[in-house]
């Protein structure tokens, strides 16, 4: 999957979302994604609700999430790890932008990663942290 071709399906105002989860490691090229996570601002989340996206409570790390999807996207209003969390203006303003569109920083996922601990994270970890030696950052 394109990750950017994806976004410019969707349309929305680049300052009203950060990519998060995966995403990152589909826009650098570390590997392939098969879906889109969004942290968005509240307005848009309502919005997209309204206009008919799936809505559900989800539970993370025993606490409820409010999500909204529509085919390969998901967007929350919200985000949170163990040792960590920040809402969508905090994720705008330090998200990395790539090719016109807001990330969650790799390191900052890396951290998520490391936190959340399950088989996949553990994978990512190790093709984020040879990302990063590999391109001294």
């Amino acid at each position: 999957m394109n990750i950017f071709e994806e976004l410019e399906k969707l349309s929305f105002p680049k300052d009203q979302f950060t990519v998060l989860g995966s995403g990152v490691l589909g826009a650098l090229g570390i590997r392939e994604i098969g879906d889109v996570d969004l942290l968005i601002k509240p307005e848009l989340f309502e919005k997209l609700k309204q206009n008919g996206w799936d809505y559900q409570v989800i539970e993370i790390e025993g606490r409820p999430r409010d999500m909204i999807s529509k085919g390969l996207v998901e967007a929350y209003k919200d985000f949170w790890w163990e040792g960590g969390a920040f809402g969508p203006e905090e994720g705008i303003k330090r998200a990395e932008n790539i090719n016109g569109i807001n990330f969650i920083p790799l390191k900052t996922l890396l951290e998520v990663k490391k936190a959340m601990g399950r088989e996949k994270d553990i994978q990512d970890v190790v093709l984020i942290e040879e990302y990063l030696k590999n391109n001294n950052l």
